[in-house]
């Protein structure tokens, strides 16, 4: 929600210049990360935590893509590289657990990963080993909406019939969901 109010605030604030808007909530997101991590303070749960920084690498790679001259793709290349490389020391990123070390190095790789093979796409997409991906592509806003739903009520339903073991978890309960959930996006 968060991502959606600073994204309109952005749109009617600057319309003509949203990269310009993205660019300075971005250094506001930095000062703010800054500033709390320094006074001891935790926003954990806001986007001004330092997640407004992985909204910001997709941010950078739409950028890359759609609008970037030689000299922006280099300098986006570089922060990205940079993102990638201090996201966190290799302790956290190996951990099970998530934290913003993992989301931070996905989010900036993911970014980087992206740009790269942008050039490629066109052939990549004609790939026949692909075309499934391309169907779940084409309906994603609806798997989006409809996940959610119905991945919580097979999961709920099976947890409260007692269906907690590890191995029915993976093997039952998420393909039971990952089908559901793409028949019923697939239908809407």
């Amino acid at each position: 929600e968060q991502f959606y109010l600073l994204a309109g605030v952005i749109l009617f604030a600057c319309p003509r210049r949203i990269f310009l808007g993205a660019a300075a909530v971005t250094a506001l997101s930095v000062v703010v990360k800054v500033a709390t991590t320094l006074v001891g303070l935790h926003l954990e749960g806001i986007v001004f935590d330092g997640r407004w920084l992985l909204i910001a690498a997709g941010i950078l790679a739409y950028h890359r893509i759609n609008y970037a001259t030689v000299n922006q793709t280099r300098a986006i290349y570089a922060l990205l590289i940079l993102g990638v490389l201090g996201a966190g020391q290799p302790r956290e990123l190996l951990t099970v657990e998530p934290n913003h070390a993992i989301e931070r190095f996905v989010a900036y790789g993911f970014a980087l990963f992206i740009c790269l093979l942008y050039p490629y796409d066109k052939r990549i997409s004609g790939w026949k080993i692909l075309a499934p991906l391309t169907i779940s592509g084409q309906m994603s806003y609806s798997i989006y909406l409809m996940h959610p739903l119905v991945t919580k009520g097979i999961s709920h339903g099976a947890f409260l019939a007692g269906w907690t073991n590890p191995w029915v978890t993976c093997l039952v309960i998420v393909p039971a969901c990952l089908v559901a959930s793409l028949a019923l996006s697939l239908v809407f």
